[in-house]
């Protein structure tokens, strides 16, 4: 009997998802896929199709952090076993998608402030009684609620929360959900002499990253899409988060920063001007997200829209 889990691969909050899970089922019990925005909803087709959603085996799936389309959602829903699913989210979705609320779940605010997928799939699983909360879980998904937020800069000043977005970055997927599973597993959440001395390097490897892509970014000119000026930059994926943060604490001129990862076939968006949605930007282009951060696959719309070169492979 196992557990399996869809999640997003690309930050903190997705691994978090898959920490909690091997919490609650087990590390042998469990199933994991790892996805991006360009293959979740393949990967979720071939799983239905290959039968395993009607195999006695398979208890329960859960998709976390991410979203199928619509088409996928349906596939869903037409089948025998489709209560198995359970999507949980904290991103904004079409009004259509709650006629699955069965097995779709979707919230971006409670009383103790923005939701991330972390957070919510804790709750759920607590409130299952598949969970029994601990200091260092409740540790674990607050400052990764924090990071994914970004509440550890805006509110609580956790410089902590971010450390963790920064091993995470360092190490990798797999390596963060191991190392993040043991503390929990062992109730002491802190960080190892080892840990601390990769986040250090982290921090010497983001000072410079900044700096020249702030240079690039200076003789590039700001798209307009329809009506949205967007800052193409060329810089590492792994840095969207904090130098779209950097620019927005310089005040720089647009409204959406874009950064295109072709080796993966992704593109990454975040808010510049908190006036203008980027999950809706998203959208446009066969992707998703939230409001100030989102995600879609590289497809010949957006090459066209931003003016991308495709000489650029490899890059980021």
């Amino acid at each position: 009997m196992k557990t399996v889990l869809f999640t997003h691969k690309d930050d903190i909050d997705g691994a978090g998802c898959e920490v909690l899970l091997k919490a609650a089922f087990g590390e042998k019990n469990v199933e994991v896929f790892p996805c991006s925005y360009g293959d979740l909803d393949e990967k979720i087709s071939k799983f239905i199709d290959s039968g395993a959603l009607n195999s006695d085996d398979v208890v329960k799936v859960f998709v976390t952090d991410m979203c199928p389309k619509q088409e996928t959602m349906e596939k869903i829903a037409g089948e025998e076993n489709c209560g198995k699913f359970q999507i949980i989210d904290h991103h904004d979705h079409p009004i259509d998608f709650y006629q699955y609320e069965y097995f779709f779940f979707s919230q971006q605010r409670d009383d103790f402030g923005l939701c991330s997928a972390t957070s919510l799939f804790y709750n759920w699983l607590v409130a299952k009684g598949n969970l029994s909360p601990s200091k260092a879980l409740n540790e674990f998904t607050e400052r990764t609620r924090r990071s994914d937020t970004w509440e550890w800069k805006t509110i609580y000043d956790d410089t902590m929360a971010d450390d963790m977005s920064e091993l995470f970055n360092s190490v990798g997927y797999d390596k963060y959900v191991k190392s993040m599973f043991e503390k929990v597993k062992n109730n002491s959440f802190e960080f190892s002499d080892e840990e601390k001395e990769i986040i250090a390097e982290r921090r010497e490897k983001i000072a410079k990253a900044y700096q020249t892509a702030l240079e690039k970014l200076k003789e590039r000119k700001v798209c307009n899409v329809d009506g949205v000026k967007v800052a193409v930059v060329d810089i590492e994926y792994e840095f969207r988060s904090g130098f779209s943060q950097y620019l927005r604490d310089i005040n720089y001129p647009a409204d959406i920063m874009a950064i295109a990862d072709f080796d993966n076939n992704r593109m990454s968006y975040r808010y510049l001007n908190p006036q203008v949605d980027v999950g809706a930007f998203a959208r446009k282009f066969g992707g998703g997200g939230r409001n100030v951060a989102a995600g879609s696959p590289i497809n010949q719309q957006i090459i066209d829209a931003l003016g991308l070169e495709t000489s650029e492979k490899g890059k980021n």
